[in-house]
Formats: structure tokens, C-alpha cells, sequence
């Protein structure tokens, strides 16, 4: 058992190292250092720019109470955790593992889908899963927590040979978190292990329909747009082949932007259609694309993923 690990990192996949209101981590720890080093600055401010003094009370007001905090995780019975009746935490303890990763169920139903959490609970604990806890919080100690709650501002560019480590990465995360319940666990781990791979093949130079989406110059998504490959298809058609974002990035309106972005480039190549291909069973993306305006238009296909799977043809008309 590693202690400090289960002190950082929640049952639920939480980073409490990141969190503002954990007694051992890094927000509270640089919050004492910034008052230590800043002792005595407001009074230099008062002096010599007092317009600005109010907003120097209020950042150090602020420091203050991060530095004040001194929660020590939900694992502890004096946790000051906002869900206090946090379903994840009970059952956890009940079933004598450390995180949902660790139980059989996972992905289970106990967690509301209508939780604005269940998509970070689901991503988070798929890769504890498969890469352990303690890569996990290698991965995550120097990453925000607070990063989805955040208005995205996006960029959409060209794919580049270096942008292929990213791609794998959101496309891998992807699979995970949407095709959990769709598609066959074992066969999304046998894909995934090939997708670093596929992708340095697959983006060169002369690439011209694989798009990434950034937010700081980190890829958290990507687009392929390109012509369509149904044999029904006439030159009015263009296809969003596929759209995968990181969890980490769902419901903040990037995947909408991102829709956008492939319309917007079909109009100026003249097409008057935009199609795409979607599991039957994917409800979560066939509900994102109705809103899109997109419906059904009765074409069908069946694919092997794992297991049969039948794919529905989804259009949508643009207006020039």
C-alpha cells in the first residue's frame, strides 16, 4: 500500500496534490512560500501605488486562505470534500480497493450520468486502470483540475508528423471514455496499443485532412475532413471522417467549434453536404449531432469491433 500515492490521488481519480483545499499540496505549499517571500509588500504598495493597493489585498486575502486550508482527503473520516456523501468513497471502502479502477464493475452505474463528473470519473479511472496510480499521478501532479470548468479558447491547424504523439494520445483517451459500454473492452486495449504507431505513419508532410485542436498549444482533439467515401456520394458531398476530443475537454462547446471548423470548409470547397458515420449505439454523439443539426438518412453499414456493430449515416445540409 502506498500511503502518500492514496493521499494524492482520490478513489475517484481526483488529484488532491492540485486541489485548493488539500492540507499537503501543491497550492497550499506555494501559497505559504508567495506570503513568506511577499511579507511586507503591502505596505511598499501603500506608499508608492496606493491605487493599486486593494487589488494586493485581495491576491494576498486570497494566498491566505489557499495557505489556510487543511483538508487531508476523502479517505480521512475529517475530509472537508464537497460531495460528503460521495457514493465513490463508500463504495470503495466497501469492496476494500483503493480506486474504481480496481473493481470489476468498473465502469459501473452508481455514479448519475447526469454528474458533470462522471466523464473525468470514467477517464481518469480507465487510465489508472491501465497504467497504475502512481504513473497516473506522474502524469496529472502538474496539471490543473481545474482546467474543464475553464471557456476554451481554441486552434484548429494542419496535423504535422509532430503533432502525432498528441493524436494518439486524445484519440486512445477517446476510445476509452466513449466506447466503454459500445465497444469490446479487450479489443479498445488491442487498438490502442497500435494507435502511437499508426498515427507517426499516417501524418506526413503532405498531409491535407487530419486537423488538431489545441488549447495552449496543447492538443486536446482532432478532426479529419475530407472528401466522402460512400459510393452514393456525388460531388455536393464532404465527410467528417472522424471528431475525437480528450475527456478532459468534453462539454465546453470545442467539439461544436470543431463541427464549425469542417462546415466552414466544405462551403468554401463548394460541397453542399457534410456526412458522417456513427455507431447505432453511440447515443452520447448521435444526441451532439442532432443538435448539430444533423439526422439519419437511412444508410447503414456494419463493422467489426470486436464484435458487429452496426454504423448509421448521419447528414447534414449546408447552405452555401
Amino acid at each position: 500500500m502506498n500511503t502518500k500515492l492514496q493521499d494524492n490521488v482520490a478513489p475517484c481519480g481526483l488529484v488532491c496534490y492540485t486541489c485548493t483545499g488539500c492540507n499537503h499540496g501543491i497550492i497550499k505549499e506555494l501559497s505559504g512560500q508567495l506570503l513568506q517571500y511577499l511579507d511586507g509588500y503591502e505596505g511598499l504598495v501603500a506608499l508608492n501605488w496606493a491605487e493599486s493597493l486593494p487589488s494586493v489585498e485581495s491576491c494576498m486575502k486570497t494566498l491566505g486562505f489557499w495557505e489556510s486550508q487543511n483538508c487531508p482527503g476523502c479517505r480521512e473520516a475529517n475530509h472537508q470534500c464537497q460531495n460528503k456523501d460521495c457514493v465513490i468513497r463508500y463504495c470503495t471502502r466497501e469492496h476494500g480497493i483503493d480506486y474504481c479502477a480496481e473493481c470489476s464493475d468498473f465502469p459501473c452505474s452508481k455514479v448519475d450520468e447526469n454528474n458533470e463528473f462522471l466523464l473525468y470519473w470514467q477517464a481518469a479511472n480507465t487510465r489508472i486502470r491501465d497504467v497504475g496510480a502512481a504513473r497516473f499521478f506522474e502524469e496529472n501532479k502538474s496539471i490543473s483540475q481545474y482546467i474543464r470548468y475553464k471557456q476554451q479558447n481554441i486552434d484548429i491547424r494542419l496535423a504535422t508528423p509532430a503533432d502525432a504523439e498528441g493524436m494518439a494520445e486524445v484519440h486512445m483517451r477517446s476510445w476509452e471514455s466513449a466506447y466503454k459500454d459500445i465497444i469490446p473492452s479487450d479489443f479498445i486495449r488491442e487498438k490502442n496499443a497500435t494507435r502511437p504507431e499508426q498515427f507517426r505513419n499516417m501524418i506526413n508532410v503532405e498531409n491535407n485532412s487530419h486537423y488538431v485542436i489545441t488549447v495552449a498549444d496543447r492538443i486536446v482533439g482532432l478532426v479529419v475532413v475530407d472528401s466522402s467515401r460512400d459510393d452514393d456520394a456525388d460531388d455536393r458531398f464532404y465527410e467528417v471522417h472522424a471528431i475525437y476530443l480528450h475527456p478532459d475537454y468534453y462539454r465546453k462547446g470545442i467539439g461544436t467549434q470543431a463541427m464549425e471548423f469542417a462546415y466552414d470548409k466544405a462551403r468554401r470547397l463548394g460541397k453542399s453536404i457534410i456526412t458522417l458515420w456513427v455507431l447505432a449505439e453511440n447515443t452520447n454523439s448521435i444526441r451532439f449531432y442532432e443538435k448539430c443539426g444533423f439526422f439519419t438518412d437511412g444508410k447503414t453499414q456494419t463493422l467489426n469491433y470486436g464484435k458487429d456493430l452496426v454504423c448509421i449515416r448521419m447528414r447534414k445540409d449546408l447552405v452555401i
